[in-house]
């Protein structure tokens, strides 16, 4: 544990950061799979995600 908390992404293997990039896919494979369950549309995503963006980016300017 001591080790891997120590680790950065420049540290893993070619394999090792290709099984990462995997793993994120499997994550938004999940979630448009989610997301298509509750109906949600790609221009609703879209939209929402511009949104939650904008708020995202205000709360970084004032320190949040």
């Amino acid at each position: 544990h001591l080790l891997a908390s120590k680790m950065t992404i420049k540290d893993l293997s070619d394999n090792d950061l290709k099984e990462l990039k995997f793993e994120i896919v499997d994550a938004f494979h999940f979630l448009i799979n989610f997301a298509v369950s509750i109906d949600m549309k790609g221009s609703e995503l879209y939209s929402m995600y511009k949104a939650k963006n904008v708020e995202n980016i205000n709360r970084q300017k004032n320190n949040y």
